[in-house]
């Protein structure tokens, strides 16, 4: 994926594994020093309601929890705590009466057509009360947001990315692609989605906060768009 400026010269380079391996009883990963460990990724629920006789009114639902603890060198143990959402709602109004192959149907118009997704994660050190991720599909980036600490205030600002390096690949690369984390100092890590995964974290910045970004990188890699 095309990286921020500089982030790629100074950054570690962090090769994941366990991202695509087969799983039955959890979703273990590595990169670096850093591991998830007692990874649980929750069945995923749905609720779908169509009703009308008219108007056509549609409603879907759908939410995915995730869970995991991260260890990892000079890193007390982050437990993250997460749940990934979509929603949609459409309303086709009826404007008349029109023929078809079949006979006479019910003429309408798409007069509403949302959609919503978010990604909200939990994130505790063992301080209460613990950093905070939000992101979400309204985001200028396609889908990002932000990473808040216990007091409330903004660390980090995430956003996604879906350009790639070289000739694009059209099939096995999800989207997106993958995800910057900035400060007020600049990006400091990186997280690529695609085929084993890449983690990429700035040797300068402080061990506490590295090991907040290592907990967000974890749960960015292990997150699954519900479409």
């Amino acid at each position: 994926m095309v990286l921020p400026p500089g982030l790629a010269d100074r950054a570690d380079l962090l090769e994941v594994s366990g991202l695509r391996a087969f799983h039955v009883w959890n979703h273990d990963i590595r990169f670096g020093p850093y591991r998830t460990v007692g990874t649980r990724v929750g069945l995923r629920s749905d609720d779908a309601t169509r009703w009308g006789v008219i108007d056509d009114h549609e409603t879907w639902n759908a939410k995915r929890p995730l869970s995991f603890t991260l260890e990892g060198e000079a890193c007390p143990r982050w437990t993250a705590s997460c749940l990934g959402e979509a929603r949609r709602r459409r309303h086709e109004e009826a404007i008349g009466v029109t023929t078809t192959g079949d006979g006479l149907a019910i003429d309408r118009r798409v007069v509403e057509n949302a959609s919503e997704a978010s990604f909200a994660c939990s994130l505790d050190s063992g301080h209460a009360p613990g950093w905070r991720l939000r992101l979400s599909a309204g985001d200028a980036s396609g889908f990002g947001g932000t990473l808040v600490d216990e007091w409330g205030t903004a660390i980090a600002r995430v956003r996604a990315i879906d350009r790639q390096t070289g000739e694009p690949y059209t099939y096995a690369v999800p989207s997106p692609v993958g995800f910057v984390i900035e400060t007020r100092a600049g990006p400091v890590a990186a997280v690529e989605r695609a085929f084993a995964g890449k983690v990429l974290l700035d040797p300068q910045t402080a061990d506490a906060e590295r090991c907040a970004l290592a907990t967000v990188a974890a749960a960015l890699l292990l997150w699954e768009p519900l479409r």
